[in-house]
């Protein structure tokens, strides 16, 4: 709650710190992750990772207290024709909620999209290594970009370095 309340209007939990409070996973995050408008800018506080996005807004369920980003959604659409979904137990534990799931990526299919469908055990213990197949995939569809990595250690940074391609 401090943190939302240091990140101030429009923040909401995110990522591994929204998946806890909807009972994703089980243990409490460390950094908590914060989102926030894209045109916020707020102060850095020890323990806690503040990102900025335009979808911000789009993103927060707005029954959901503390503040927190939406369960079951589409997660991420790239220009390139490819989308991220990222599964967790809340929305998808039944077979409806597969079959659902399964013929909306026909849909994209059909419709020259390429779906990537994570599930919440592959973003939470290897967010990197998940963020270096998403890269990968993009590269293959003509993305000419390279990802940053999150901290010196991360094996995305170290991939990216041997990319022959210059950042965008």
């Amino acid at each position: 709650m401090a943190a939302l309340l240091h990140a101030g209007r429009g923040s909401a939990l995110c990522d591994t710190s929204a998946g806890y409070l909807w009972g994703l996973i089980r243990s409490a995050p460390h950094p908590i992750r914060v989102v926030v408008p894209a045109a916020r800018r707020v102060r850095d506080v020890e323990g806690v990772l503040i990102s900025r996005s335009r979808h911000a807004p789009d993103r927060v369920d707005p029954l959901a207290w503390p503040h927190r980003t939406k369960a079951g959604r589409r997660d991420r659409e790239y220009e390139w024709r490819v989308v991220a979904e990222i599964d967790g137990r809340l929305g998808h534990g039944g077979w409806l909620d597969v079959q659902r799931d399964r013929r909306r990526d026909r849909a994209a299919t059909v419709a020259g999209r390429t779906t990537l469908r994570c599930y919440w055990t592959d973003l939470v213990p290897t967010a990197c290594e998940l963020a270096l197949e998403v890269a990968q995939v993009l590269r293959a569809k003509g993305w000419e970009g390279r990802p940053r990595g999150c901290h010196s250690a991360c094996p995305v940074g170290a991939a990216a370095a041997s990319w022959n391609i210059g950042p965008r």
